[in-house]
């Protein structure tokens, strides 16, 4: 976990009480259209309407937060990376960036773990999280958080055309739809590594 950020992001306090830590939900939820009318229109190797559903539990159910460390581990990421940019535009109310970055390292030893896309996603997630951040020299550990995702990609085998077996063909069965919005996650994975490499 130390060479995620800075060694002083370790020692921060952490609670699983999302209430206590996060900003009101109309602000998440402004924050997170803001992630996707911007910063995910560069990298959107997330699917929108699945991570715009996690807000709702979120605030509804405290174990929610506790139990789903991916899900939990992306609301952080997005908040963090929206608080970035709004910072710009003087948002003074809201808590800082690395505040909800510091939340979403304490979950990234889990999402790692589990592999497969969602390990490439968190990746990726960081990769933004540190282009947008001007808070330190980042740039030696960009380049290894590349890496990273470089070999997930490579060992999921999405640089392969037979990762993509979904064939263009009327689909009407929900599996088949579900398949298709999982194969178009993997190849957007795909080329957005594919451009922070390049």
């Amino acid at each position: 976990m130390r060479g995620f950020g800075p060694p002083t992001l370790i020692n921060l306090p952490f609670s699983t009480n999302v209430k206590e830590t996060l900003p009101p939900k109309h602000i998440a939820r402004e924050l997170f259209d803001n992630y996707f009318a911007h910063d995910h229109l560069c990298f959107p190797f997330l699917l929108q309407s699945s991570t715009l559903s996690i807000i709702e539990p979120m605030y509804k159910d405290p174990s929610y937060y506790g139990g789903n460390a991916f899900e939990a581990f992306v609301f952080d990421m997005i908040l963090a990376i929206a608080t970035v940019n709004v910072y710009k535009l003087d948002w003074q109310m809201l808590p800082s960036s690395e505040n909800h970055h510091a939340r979403a390292m304490h979950r990234i030893t889990d999402v790692l773990q589990a592999g497969g896309i969602s390990s490439l996603q968190a990746i990726l997630l960081l990769c933004q999280y540190r282009t947008s951040s001007s808070l330190q020299d980042t740039s030696a550990s960009m380049w290894h958080l590349v890496g990273i995702a470089v070999r997930i990609a490579f060992e999921l085998g999405l640089h392969r055309e037979s990762a993509y077996d979904c064939k263009s063909r009327p689909l009407v069965e929900t599996d088949e739809l579900d398949m298709l919005r999982r194969q178009e996650i993997r190849r957007r994975c795909f080329w957005s590594v594919f451009t922070l490499d390049r």
